[in-house]
């Protein structure tokens, strides 16, 4: 038998790694009718891109038990004077 040589294709593939777009907050208003300020114990509109990866109802298992409302979605999360606040998406 004489020498053989074996040639082996390889699949070379590429992978685009894309870092998430940064959040850009463009305004934070009251919720109640969009003017400027916040006041305490009101809910207040933050307003902007790239906020979060997902736009999606919120389920009953997400919500906090003193709130009734969920402080995190999908990794996003909002602190007011470094407390975490309910969030509600409209």
């Amino acid at each position: 038998m004489g020498n053989q040589t074996t040639q082996s294709s390889s699949t070379c593939c590429y992978l685009q790694v894309v870092a998430p777009a940064k959040p850009v907050i463009t305004a934070t208003v009251s919720a109640a009718n969009q003017a400027d300020g916040t006041a305490p114990a009101s809910w207040i509109a933050i307003n902007g891109t790239s906020l979060s990866n997902s736009a999606r109802p919120w389920s009953m298992a997400e919500a906090t038990a003193t709130t009734g409302l969920p402080t995190s979605l999908d990794g996003v999360s909002v602190q007011v004077n470094k407390t975490s606040a309910p969030m509600f998406r409209r």
